[in-house]
């Protein structure tokens, strides 16, 4: 095979010869939404618990723990799918997000929370809120009958009833105001929530709820005394953020933070204060919050060994072990069943039984590395002009591309 072949460009090559629309495997980290979750017994029915009884109302929390590349944050990001997807429903909704990272204090973390959700989705909820002030005081706001049927049906709707001049949007955030402020843990916060709305002021209240460390003058234009810049504030700010979630029908909050291990690296005293501040969070929210951590064996030790108060808030510990062969199948076929173009199969077609056994011998189980391996052997068959993933000609130049000793340095 000429080198030059190997550097064929994606978009050149024909998926459909496999009966793909695409290269479905994501290399070396998953997808942000992942649909599927390979069958791996006792270690993910425990996660479900947790998950089931944050649902029925009592805060739980987990500790996901497995080597780098075993499918902690596969599970992360399923786990993400099934709460915003599968069990919110109209009046009832939950809300997941994933982390990548807890960060070096917890002011990172809140910030990557309220990052990680984006601008629209926040200024998409203060609408929603507004709306439902306007239905709690109809008669006080004056609101005409036609507007509350529409708002009913969609609370959001007040937004093209604000810009075709039906309502009186300062009023509305007035009155919305006096009811916020007795439920916030950060007075301000309450203030940069409903500056969202304004085109005018969007933007730098959108930066102050981020955490952004802003300059008086900017803080002065929007009413504010203080900036979001320290680990307390950043408490108060997550505490008041949960509160208008719950204002709004999220019942549940789900944090799903990945690589929690960076913890262990941080200098003794600024680890202690992140683990002392997510312990108050949970602490001070008895109910509709469910913490999962991702965490390396190695890390999770030495928490394990001199960390117990923040222990004791985690319930359940999910060891995940490198998959099997039959695992192994199953992730492949769950995968190329993504990207099939007549339906789901139950065969891992174009790839042949051998290997598969070799893929799984090289990845020695991992979940990374097996999408790797995955990803590369589709392109490589085609670029081949392969029928199937087979043959030991095929497998050499497989092997060859990523030998065991590269992967092994990976997991």
């Amino acid at each position: 095979m000429s080198t030059l072949k190997l550097i064929t460009r994606p978009d050149h090559l024909n998926y459909s010869k496999y009966g793909l629309e695409t290269n479905p495997f994501a290399g070396s980290v998953p997808r942000d939404r992942v649909e599927f979750l390979v069958p791996r017994g006792e270690e993910i029915d425990r996660a479900i618990w947790t998950l089931r009884a944050g649902i029925f109302g009592a805060s739980t929390h987990s500790v996901i723990v497995g080597g780098y590349g075993n499918g902690k944050t596969h599970l992360l990001k399923y786990l993400k799918h099934v709460v915003n997807d599968q069990i919110s429903e109209p009046g009832r909704e939950n809300l997941a997000i994933y982390i990548h990272s807890p960060g070096e204090n917890f002011r990172q973390l809140y910030s990557a929370v309220v990052l990680s959700l984006g601008h629209h989705f926040m200024q998409e909820l203060v609408w929603k809120y507004l709306g439902t002030v306007c239905l709690r005081y109809g008669d006080l706001l004056k609101v005409k009958d036609n507007h509350k049927s529409a708002l009913k049906e969609n609370k959001k709707s007040l937004k093209q009833m604000v810009e075709k001049g039906d309502v009186l949007l300062s009023n509305i955030v007035s009155k919305a105001k006096d009811d916020l402020l007795q439920k916030m843990k950060l007075l301000d916060y309450t203030t940069a929530l409903l500056h969202l709305v304004f085109d005018e002021y969007s933007f730098l209240a959108w930066k102050w709820l981020s955490a952004e460390d802003m300059p008086y003058d900017q803080r002065k234009e929007l009413g504010l005394s203080m900036s979001i810049n320290n680990d307390e504030r950043a408490l108060r700010a997550f505490l008041s953020f949960k509160a208008f979630l719950e204002e709004v029908g999220y019942k549940l909050l789900v944090l799903l933070i990945d690589e929690f291990e960076v913890i262990v690296s941080l200098p003794e005293r600024n680890r202690q204060k992140v683990l002392n501040e997510i312990r108050h969070l949970i602490d001070s929210l008895p109910n509709g919050l469910c913490i999962f951590l991702a965490c390396a064996p190695e890390a999770w030790r030495i928490i394990l060994e001199h960390y117990h108060a923040f222990l004791e808030r985690f319930i359940h510990v999910v060891f995940l072990s490198p998959l099997s062969l039959t695992q192994t199948e199953q992730l492949v076929i769950a995968y190329l069943n993504e990207a099939r173009e007549e339906g789901h199969q139950d065969n891992p077609s174009p790839f042949c039984p051998e290997t598969i056994q070799m893929i799984h011998k090289l990845s020695m189980g991992n979940v990374r590395n097996t999408l790797k391996l995955c990803q590369i052997a589709i392109d490589l068959g085609l670029i081949n002009d392969l029928q199937e993933l087979s043959g030991e000609k095929f497998q050499a130049s497989l092997q060859k591309l990523l030998e065991p000793s590269q992967i092994s340095e990976n997991t």
